[in-house]
């Protein structure tokens, strides 16, 4: 089953918003906190440890588990996830809410004659999370329709012809 769930379009965009948000975090934790090598390397190795879980629960659908525990864990990760973006929509700290954080612009210059121009990590964070948020509550009510039951949906459709 869990095969089949990893041909699923739904499961590659939750994880595409996932390490945009990931990636935006990292860039500003380590021009903002100036972290030293370890530092940073004990950073990076928590946050693919946080990826691992995200990417268990995502999966959760596709394992023959109780009904229950999989409605317990997609509702702990979406109570979560929400907490976060709006502790970063409020710009404080997710472990210490009375402490705040100030937004960084991000210049990436030039992709070939394309002039970008700067970009919130406040604001790339929040639209990663906005849809990863609307996908999980997606599966989670798909979940709450259809008990005991995997839903997945492959995209394209493929159909092969002979010929």
């Amino acid at each position: 089953m869990i095969r089949y769930y990893f041909t699923s379009f739904d499961l590659y965009y939750k994880l595409l918003n996932w390490v945009l948000y990931v990636v935006a975090d990292v860039i500003w934790n380590h021009i903002r906190r100036d972290m030293d090598a370890q530092t940073f390397i004990a950073y990076i190795l928590l946050k693919v440890i946080l990826t691992l879980v995200v990417l268990y629960i995502l999966c959760i659908d596709a394992y023959h588990l109780q009904y229950l525990y999989k409605m317990r864990a997609m509702a702990l990760l979406t109570v979560l996830i929400i907490y976060c973006s709006l502790c970063i929509a409020n710009q404080v700290y997710i472990l210490n809410p009375f402490e705040g954080w100030e937004d960084m612009q991000v210049h990436i210059g030039h992709i070939g004659d394309i002039q970008i121009p700067p970009l919130s990590l406040q604001w790339v964070m929040l639209s990663a999370l906005t849809n990863f948020i609307i996908f999980i509550l997606k599966q989670v009510i798909l979940m709450i329709l259809h008990p005991n039951q995997a839903f997945i949906e492959v995209y394209p459709a493929i159909q092969w012809v002979n010929g």
